[in-house]
């Protein structure tokens, strides 16, 4: 998952906060740094010494690592929005050729006009549908500018099926799968969650391969 701002001067970076004082050395709200003084500051120190001196990546930065990472799936979150940034992220991920590999949520999901403006910059855009809780489904499955379904419940094998046949997949994100939840991930993978969103994923990977042997 990559959280996507951007700087006074037009540079798309990798922030989750609006403000860069919890995750860096600085202070102060990203909308007001330049490129160049956002990527002077320390944004590794906070998390572990040995990243000390890390750098605010790029957006471009990350989508070039991506391009080596086939079996990789990127969750934009994006966290800001303006007239052109619909047409900057399309354009950047096809320049490096991993359009298929993006799938848009953050503002993506909670403001239903972004997800059009992503799709006519380029139809094949994934982009996440709302259906945090099981009452939100099927809205969500109804949705024409989304190719995936957002949850954060532990959706049934049904729910799963009823998903892929309306030719959408599953996004399993929350407490649920976040930490290191094996029982849950295994509950993920049998009906056939498409993806989740957790902070041990070379574990989670260990845990989806078993159940796909």
């Amino acid at each position: 998952e990559l959280d996507i701002r951007r700087t006074k001067d037009g540079m798309l970076v990798l922030v989750h906060d609006d403000d860069v004082k919890r995750t860096t050395n600085g202070q102060g709200k990203v909308r007001d740094f330049s490129s160049a003084d956002i990527r002077k500051l320390d944004a590794g120190s906070w998390f572990l010494p040995a990243f000390k001196n890390e750098r605010v990546p790029a957006l471009e930065e990350a989508f070039q690592l991506a391009k080596s990472q086939s079996d990789t799936l990127i969750a934009l979150d994006i966290k800001y929005d303006d007239d052109t940034l619909a047409g900057e992220i399309v354009a950047l991920a096809k320049k490096h050729n991993i359009l298929d590999k993006v799938m848009c949520i953050g503002l993506a999901i909670d403001d239903p006009k972004l997800p059009a403006r992503l799709r006519k910059e380029d139809a094949a855009t994934p982009v996440g549908g709302d259906g945090k809780e099981r009452k939100d489904l099927k809205e969500a499955l109804g949705e024409k500018n989304s190719d995936w379904i957002y949850v954060r419940f532990m959706p049934t094998a049904d729910e799963v099926k009823t998903i892929h046949k309306m030719g959408k997949r599953v996004f399993l994100v929350g407490k649920l799968v976040a930490g290191n939840e094996p029982e849950n991930w295994r509950r993920a993978a049998e009906p056939g969650v498409d993806a989740l969103l957790t902070d041990y994923p070379l574990e989670c990977r260990d845990v989806f391969r078993k159940i796909q042997r």
